[in-house]
């Protein structure tokens, strides 16, 4: 492999990147130090020249650093980000794999800013956003997982997810998505399309749900012309047909009628197509992608849905979890969704400390959609470029300080739901696990084993 010297001029990219106001500390395939610039070293208070030319799994066993984001991308062959304190500054952390074209790592980016004097607002987090897109447009790399600004997480369940999607994108095999409506399964297959083979073809999306079966079967194969009465003299080309040498993404595949279910399943077992009116058939090469927020199983049982079908299309089966299970996601996304809103209307909108916490204790069973929707309601409505609790629909927090007595229920069970809103106050008046213990009066372990009974998430 090419080392950085020999790739860009390493004094002067040094001097750049000492220049960018954030750490830049770049490793290569084998994790050995290539690049370590001057922010870096002061924020870890270390030499370059303890740095530069090392291991970095040496320099972690030798208690050098406790830890190495880097590493860890490097193993995973994914981004990953964290907080630390280091030497007592509170460090943000990003380390981005980059890729050559074989699919192999060529080195891993990392970039750190000191964010304990920083103010935790949008705009803050902007300038960081910012000035790292700008590392990686320095470097002229073309990384997969640049693809990541489409498919935004931080949740270890996400990035997993997302792991497996990249896996299996370079394949041609079948994929079933499942998940709740909103939760992104739209998102997933296009994310799985870009990282495939067949990013450039096209990609042709359908939701089964929004054509009456008369319709649905002509959208989808096509027609000849004059066909059928309303049929347009000159045909119709079909979505399958158009996805040729792409990706066909089918949602709400349960809605799909029962006649269209066998003609769907022709097509995944002999690759062909015959449009409506004609007897030839179309040779197609494209891979299906389907979704469903319902129990394909329990429709098979209830023969609503074709069990051939069902075997053919759950080759990959990912299931996407509700935002209320990920929300170490709600901060990022919310964060995109924010910027996106404020470039769109010219904006300037930051949301504050007390609103974020009411996104974050909100359950959202619209998920990913409503989060994304109550965010544009809100920016667009506010008086002021601050976004406050008041400025939320009232339901996202009101229902959180509401004691929902129900004298149904046995006391324990109405003790153990004021339990649970009293932990979630202290929480959002927290910023982390040991003031929670000092305004509680709890230790650190009790509070643990509450959360843990009342099936929380210590989130801050």
């Amino acid at each position: 492999m090419k080392k950085f010297e020999e790739l860009w001029d390493y004094e002067s990219t040094k001097a750049a990147f000492d220049h960018l106001g954030l750490g830049v500390h770049i490793i290569d395939n084998e994790g050995i130090t290539i690049l370590y610039n001057s922010v870096c070293q002061g924020i870890d208070g270390l030499d370059e020249s303890k740095v530069v030319g090392k291991n970095l799994r040496d320099l972690v066993n030798e208690g050098i650093f406790s830890k190495s984001l880097g590493l860890e991308a490097l193993d995973k062959k994914a981004q990953v980000s964290d907080s630390q304190v280091v030497n007592g500054k509170i460090i943000f952390t990003t380390s981005t794999p980059v890729f050559k074209d074989d699919g192999s790592i060529q080195f891993v980016l990392t970039s750190c800013m000191d964010i304990s004097r920083m103010e935790r607002t949008q705009k803050q987090l902007d300038i960081f956003k910012k000035a790292n897109q700008a590392l990686l447009r320095e470097l002229a790399l073309a990384s997969k997982d640049i693809e990541e600004s489409i498919f935004v997480s931080h949740s270890k369940v996400m990035e997993d997810m997302k792991y497996l999607a990249r896996r299996i994108a370079v394949v041609d095999s079948t994929v079933l998505i499942e998940g709740e409506s909103g939760a992104g399964k739209g998102v997933l297959s296009e994310y799985i399309h870009r990282n495939s083979l067949r990013k450039d073809g096209p990609f042709i999306k359908i939701n089964c749900a929004t054509f009456p079966e008369n319709l649905i079967e002509s959208e989808l194969f096509g027609y000849e012309a004059g066909a059928f009465t309303g049929a347009s003299k000159h045909g119709k080309v079909g979505l399958i047909e158009l996805s040729n040498k792409g990706t066909l993404f089918l949602d709400e595949i349960a809605e799909l009628p029962l006649s269209l279910q066998a003609k769907l399943l022709h097509v995944l077992q002999d690759k062909v197509i015959s449009r409506i009116g004609s007897n030839e058939f179309i040779n197609v090469d494209t891979r299906i992608i389907a979704a469903t927020n319902q129990n394909l199983k329990s429709l098979v049982k209830e023969g609503k849905f074709r069990l051939d079908l069902f075997y053919r299309l759950n080759v990959v089966l990912i299931e996407i979890p509700p935002l209320r299970q990920r929300k170490d996601d709600i901060i990022p996304l919310s964060m995109t969704f924010l910027d996106k809103i404020n470039q769109k209307y010219h904006l300037n909108r930051q949301i504050s400390p007390d609103a974020m916490k009411v996104l974050l204790s909100h359950d959202w069973p619209g998920n990913v959609r409503e989060l994304e929707n109550e965010i544009e309601r809100a920016a667009v409505t506010c008086q002021g470029d601050i976004i406050n609790l008041d400025d939320f629909k009232r339901d996202l927090y009101e229902d959180e300080s509401k004691i929902n007595f129900n004298k149904a229920q046995s006391f324990k069970d109405n003790v153990a739901l004021f339990e649970s809103l009293l932990m979630k106050e202290y929480m959002r008046e927290s910023d982390n696990l040991n003031q929670m213990s000092q305004l509680t009066g709890l230790n650190t372990s009790t509070i643990r084993k509450k959360a843990k009974r009342l099936n929380l998430d210590l989130n801050f």
